[in-house]
């Protein structure tokens, strides 16, 4: 026996009082902490087994699975992608029209332009050159409208409104 700092006995190769002390509160609830691991361990397994299905798949199972969920997404992918390209093709058809519209409208705007100007300058002049913009706007005038026509001829809405401008314009 030996006597320690604080003149305690003790033996000559024993441990420090405190890390004793230590060691035996881990000795005590090592036991009690292998039950409470395993109940966690089977509680896992239990709530993997119901979040995923059957825990009785086998790995050539699982391989067969992920082999038939690959061509099943590309089949997937290929509708949806099928789908939204010919909604993307119907699209550029509606707007293609739209630009085709709105070019003849803007023809027959210049058109009109021209035709006022050459009318106004020969107005104020009495001057015959002036009214060849006045001629050769009414020249177009007549195709640019027939141009709107079939540009409307694929819309049922619109095609009320280019006869009444023919009217006021012919």
């Amino acid at each position: 026996m030996v006597l320690d700092t604080l003149g305690r006995r003790r033996r000559a190769n024993a441990r420090p009082r405190h890390l004793t002390r230590r060691l035996r509160r881990h000795r005590r609830c090592g036991a009690h902490r292998r039950p409470a691991t395993r109940r966690r361990r089977d509680r896992f397994r239990r709530n993997t087994e119901e979040a995923t299905g059957d825990s009785s798949w086998s790995i050539s199972r699982k391989i067969a699975l992920g082999f038939a969920l690959g061509p099943l997404a590309l089949i997937i992918i290929g509708f949806v992608a099928y789908f939204n390209t010919s909604r993307l093709l119907d699209s550029e058809k509606v707007l293609s029209s739209s630009y085709a519209m709105r070019g003849a409208l803007d023809r027959i705007e210049i058109d009109l332009v021209n035709a006022e100007t050459g009318q106004r300058g020969y107005l104020l002049t009495r001057n015959q050159s002036y009214l060849e913009p006045y001629d050769q706007a009414r020249g177009k005038l007549n195709a640019d409208i027939d141009s709107l026509d079939r540009s409307v001829a694929g819309e049922p809405a619109q095609q009320a409104a280019p006869p009444n401008c023919a009217r006021w314009y012919r």
